[in-house]
């Protein structure tokens, strides 16, 4: 073989070296561009993961504080509740006593009605002219005056209780209806 035909033997071997060299570095290029592409997609991912686990803790974080106030609220709501019923039994201990009061006061009041009807309507002057001296007249006109003025005292007493006993019962409506 002559030279010349050597030269280009060895220049088209030499070709196609490079050639084959050149494939393999395009080659190993463009996989290192899919590795980069690739390793850039997942770090993208990487990132959005982070900012959805980093919404979910706040998330849980949030949940988590409004649970803790409900728990509060709760608590408070049964304390509420506890001070109206505290307060509902002291009304009910009230109006007990109030009632028992008026009965008395009622009772008192119609005995004292009774007397004033028997002996002193239309009788109080007997009782007095038919005194024996001035000073018994004067005692029993004091007295039949003292009873006019007990049974009156007597009688707003029992109105004021009354009215007390009502504004008690009310109360109590209204807290009941509070709960």
């Amino acid at each position: 073989m002559s030279n010349y035909l050597r030269i280009l033997l060895l220049i088209s071997v030499c070709g196609l070296l490079a050639q084959d060299t050149g494939n393999k570095a395009g080659a190993a290029q463009r996989q290192l561009d899919e590795v980069r592409t690739e390793i850039s997609t997942l770090e993208k991912q990487l990132r959005a993961s982070q900012k959805t686990i980093t919404s979910e803790l706040e998330r849980i974080k949030n949940l988590d504080k409004q649970t803790t106030l409900q728990q509060k609220a709760l608590r408070l709501i049964r304390g509420e509740l506890k001070n109206k019923d505290r307060e509902v039994k002291r009304l009910d201990g009230q109006i007990d006593e109030l009632s028992d009061k008026v009965g008395d006061l009622k009772e008192i009041f119609a005995k004292q009605a009774i007397f004033s009807y028997k002996y002193q309507r239309g009788r109080e002057y007997d009782w007095i002219l038919g005194s024996e001296n001035f000073n018994q007249a004067l005692v029993r006109y004091r007295y039949f005056r003292k009873i006019s003025e007990s049974v009156d005292r007597l009688h707003n007493r029992l109105t004021t209780r009354q009215q007390e006993l009502s504004n008690l019962q009310s109360s109590r409506t209204n807290e009941l209806q509070e709960r």
